[in-house]
């Protein structure tokens, strides 16, 4: 198969997921109501050690991420048990946000 033919099927397979997900439920819920969610499921699955915790939701979807970026919020607690390198980038996103590092 031509490299032409592969990238074709591949934008094809591509715009076919995003149709059907444009049809998820979760699609239509708010930016702000979605922060909420993340928010919640930060008080949940907090980051230790190698574990990411909440912070695998940015890794669903452009979406997701796009919004978590959105608010420094949740990135404005900082605990012990994560990386130095990833307790620097999370200080990075929290941005003005009060923080709470423990």
């Amino acid at each position: 198969m031509a490299r032409e033919e592969l990238d074709a099927i591949t934008m094809f397979s591509d715009s076919l997921k995003a149709r059907v997900n444009a049809f998820a439920p979760i699609t239509r819920l708010p930016d702000e109501m979605l922060a909420r969610i993340f928010g919640a499921l930060r008080d949940m699955w907090r980051p230790e050690g190698r574990s990411l915790g909440w912070i695998l939701v940015t890794h669903t979807s452009r979406r997701w991420r796009d919004v978590a970026l959105a608010y420094p919020s949740l990135w404005a607690e900082i605990n012990n048990d994560v990386s130095f390198k990833w307790a620097t980038e999370m200080l990075s996103r929290a941005k003005s946000a009060p923080l709470a590092i423990q």
